[in-house]
């Protein structure tokens, strides 16, 4: 077995003790796949900028904003949860870009006109 396939067998294990949903665990598994698989080596060394590098890697392969705000908290929960680093990672960028007010002209395409009031 080698580093990665113990890191995730760890990973697995610890999501599975806080209870956290099927679906939530096969997410977290793929997106640190993915980073791990990016980041080659060292897993357990926290690099803030390799992970900014990852998410913009994923930006510019077409990855949605909400596809990189979930690989971020797989990081998030790797580092604090399974590696057990403290230091804070302070990354909300993938965030801004899904925040969009729905605008009078869209809400009526999508079917509410009758809720938009002039």
């Amino acid at each position: 077995m080698d580093n990665m396939e113990k890191q995730i067998e760890q990973i697995e294990q610890e999501l599975k003790i806080r209870n956290y949903s099927f679906k939530t665990i096969k997410s977290y598994i793929y997106g640190l796949k993915e980073y791990f698989a990016f980041k080659k080596k060292d897993f357990e060394n926290l690099n803030v900028d390799n992970i900014k590098n990852f998410l913009l890697f994923c930006e510019k392969n077409g990855a949605s904003a909400q596809t990189r705000n979930l690989f971020l908290s797989a990081i998030k929960f790797y580092y604090r949860d399974v590696v057990k680093i403290n230091e804070e990672i302070k990354l909300d960028f993938s965030l801004r870009s899904c925040r969009r007010v729905p605008c009078r002209e869209s809400l009526k395409t999508a079917g509410f006109q009758d809720k938009v009031h002039a």
